[in-house]
């Protein structure tokens, strides 16, 4: 069900109605785990109390002409898996989730405003972007840590 909420919400928004990306979050998984297991299900080697991993992250960029151009397209897929201590975390874990969205979308929005000339290039770029993915959620997931933390 959240998953499909999440879908309707961006196509209910202006600004996501006429995008040419599409992100899907899959429903969050949510495990009650012991702390002292926290560090074998979560990217770290610090002390914490709840953690998001996102898996299945894939980006299928590609190119369309437009109006004499090429732009990029595509979809991308999150499929988020909450290890908490306590369910009292579960609504912070929830804003980082809400958090990577927002970069995720604002990120959109960027290769949406890209054009290319050719068809090659524009390939490239979309090859490109759709490589390196899960280094820029990797990035984004550093960047919800320091602003949420």
């Amino acid at each position: 069900m959240k998953r499909l909420v999440i879908a309707l919400a961006l196509l209910s928004s202006p600004l996501l109605a006429q995008s040419r990306f599409a992100l899907d979050i899959h429903r969050a998984n949510v495990t009650l785990i012991a702390t002292s297991d926290l560090q074998l299900h979560c990217s770290t080697s610090v002390p914490i109390e709840a953690c998001t991993e996102i898996l299945g992250l894939r980006l299928d960029c590609r190119c369309r002409r437009e109006e004499g151009r090429w732009v990029l397209a595509g979809s991308a897929q999150m499929i988020p898996y909450m290890y908490l201590s306590n369910m009292r975390w579960k609504s912070h874990e929830e804003e980082h989730l809400d958090d990577l969205r927002q970069q995720t979308e604002a990120y959109f929005e960027d290769l949406q405003a890209r054009s290319f000339n050719s068809e090659q290039a524009c390939r490239d770029e979309a090859d490109f972007e759709s490589a390196v993915f899960s280094l820029r959620m990797d990035l984004f997931r550093h960047r919800s840590n320091e602003k949420l933390h």
